[in-house]
């Protein structure tokens, strides 16, 4: 059964309520004790920390597992970039915390991005069931499902690059609906734009993603009266996804030679 437009208006309100919900169970349960506990979160981290400190991605040689060895002297994580990215606030600030609170003081910083992005990947999903006509009551389970309800909530409290993944490829899935139903003006194009922005992040985050975060996109294809109208919103998105795939080359390229 297809939600009225009065249904859809109302459809944040109860959403949001969840996502702020969500967002206070996480901060009141979620603890930092994992953080750099797991070989694949440190290496996320410390390329955060790398990039803060020094402007590269080089990380000492022989220091982590799985890395690969540079000519320079240095070594490369084999993972994608974009969770690295996402953490560099918290790599400027943990030295000024850690100064004046000690060391470990500042692991509680770098949950502060898994914890944004698993809400934004909840968030994505309330968007996208209220947009499937499921109205308030759907939307604000489905954010409920996703943050707490689903495995993704667990890592809200590690630093891998899950968070980053989900909220990636949901938001590209909701934009894309969206989209889809606002007609042909600006509004619909500058959607897809994001839909395929959000899909060049989560090839960032992780580059194997290139063959599935694409499938979001399918929504912006939907056809209408005007046949245009589908390849208008593709080229959109494409258009979208330049910048974010130009930093996943740049990082490739720097990194693995190619």
């Amino acid at each position: 059964m297809t939600s009225t437009k009065a249904e859809r208006r109302s459809a944040p309100r109860p959403a949001t309520l969840a996502l702020l919900a969500s967002g206070l169970v996480l901060a009141v349960f979620v603890d930092d004790r994992q953080i750099g506990q797991i070989g694949d979160g440190r290496q996320v981290i410390q390329v955060a920390v790398a990039i803060a400190e020094t402007g590269g991605v080089g990380l000492p040689r022989g220091y982590e597992a799985l890395t690969l060895p540079r000519p320079d002297g240095d070594a490369v994580t084999r993972w994608g970039l974009g969770m690295s990215l996402a953490q560099l606030p918290a790599a400027f600030l943990a030295p000024v915390v850690e100064s004046r609170l000690g060391p470990g003081s500042s692991n509680s910083l770098f949950l502060v991005a898994p914890m944004l992005l698993v809400l934004a990947a909840a968030g994505a999903a309330g968007a996208a069931a209220a947009r499937l006509g499921g109205g308030p009551r759907a939307a604000a389970i489905a954010v409920i499902l996703v943050a707490l309800g689903s495995p993704l909530g667990s890592y809200a409290g590690t630093d891998l690059t899950e968070p980053l993944q989900a909220a990636a490829i949901g938001t590209a899935f909701a934009a894309s609906l969206a989209a889809r139903d606002a007609g042909r003006g600006r509004r619909a194009l500058f959607l897809a734009a994001a839909a395929g922005a959000a899909v060049g992040v989560a090839v960032l985050a992780k580059t194997n993603l290139v063959v599935a975060a694409p499938f979001a996109l399918l929504p912006l294809l939907a056809w209408r009266p005007a046949a245009s109208d589908a390849w208008r919103r593709a080229g959109a998105a494409a258009l979208g996804a330049v910048s974010p795939l130009a930093v996943w080359a740049f990082f490739e390229i720097s990194r693995f030679g190619g």
